[in-house]
């Protein structure tokens, strides 16, 4: 898709994703009546199963898929901000995770029957029946997953009819992307620094300096997931936040996280992050921070 920011346009990616209903609402009076568990509440689960929870999981992927390359702005629920050079990339991974949401609702389907009947069994007296459960071709309609990548701009056809009004919302809509752009730049920094800060305290000695702090084995490949999505989220390229980041980048990749244990390691790792805190800080000086509707 050719999208010119400087030409007043703005890129959004809606993300749709449906599955079947997995639960269905129990009167409590029948829950008391029938004597059954304490665990089941109001909403009972009727496809609880590890291949239902993996369909819950790969339909969050999807959406994440989306957010996690977008701008930290939201124009409603479901429609992300992006930046046109990140559409190639957000398609990339959108693909990827419809792919894996697909295997996902194949393994569901395939496991149906027998999901239907140890159900059945868990839920006793308040189970559905076999003619109550959906079939599996009403099943598969209810599978839905889907992108639109949309540009806003002033309609071409405004410019033949009023020359002087096409100039106005042109130019609304290129300072609603200047003002975006600002705050974007601001999130990310914000953003930037929390993870920084979080890496920075990790590397200290614990609060009563005789136990070295918990290193989980996601700590760096956290950072550089970070990194990785962090060009792709601007709505514009940023010289300053790019060399910060360039410089984090260069001191983690590849580095295990456990590496962090080792006390040299961990000594050297420290001055460096502080140092680049340090980078960063000058980086963002003249950077708005303000809060934005995300």
């Amino acid at each position: 898709m050719e999208v010119e920011t400087a030409n007043g346009t703005i890129v959004f990616v809606k993300v749709s994703v449906s599955r079947p209903v997995g639960s269905r609402e129990v009167d409590p009076e029948e829950i008391a009546k029938e004597g059954v568990p304490t665990e089941f509440d109001a909403r009972i689960q009727i496809f609880e199963s590890p291949e239902y929870k993996a369909v819950c999981k790969a339909d969050a992927e999807i959406g994440n898929a989306a957010r996690k390359y977008s701008a930290p702005f939201k124009f409603a629920k479901g429609v992300h901000t992006v930046a046109p050079r990140s559409v190639p990339k957000i398609t990339e991974k959108l693909e990827k995770a419809k792919s894996d949401w697909e295997e996902a609702k194949e393994k569901f389907i395939d496991a149906y029957p027998r999901i239907v009947k140890e159900n059945q069994e868990r839920l006793g007296p308040l189970a559905l029946d076999e003619t109550q459960y959906p079939t599996v071709e009403y099943l598969r309609r209810r599978f839905r997953a889907s992108w639109q990548f949309m540009a806003i701009e002033a309609p071409g056809s405004l410019k033949a009819i009023d020359a002087e009004l096409y100039r106005e919302e042109s130019e609304k809509i290129k300072s609603w992307y200047r003002e975006a752009r600002e705050n974007v730049n601001g999130i990310l920094a914000q953003e930037f620094k929390g993870v920084l800060d979080h890496l920075a305290d990790m590397l200290k000695p614990s609060e009563n300096g005789d136990r070295k702090r918990r290193i989980f084995k996601t700590l760096l490949p956290n950072v550089e997931e970070f990194l990785e999505a962090l060009e792709f989220r601007m709505l514009e390229p940023n010289a300053e936040l790019s060399k910060v980041a360039d410089d984090l980048k260069t001191l983690v990749e590849g580095l295990p996280s456990e590496r962090l244990k080792e006390d040299k390691v961990r000594e050297l790792m420290a001055g460096a992050v502080a140092d680049i805190q340090s980078s960063l800080e000058s980086a963002i000086k003249d950077i708005p921070i303000r809060k934005f509707n995300r």
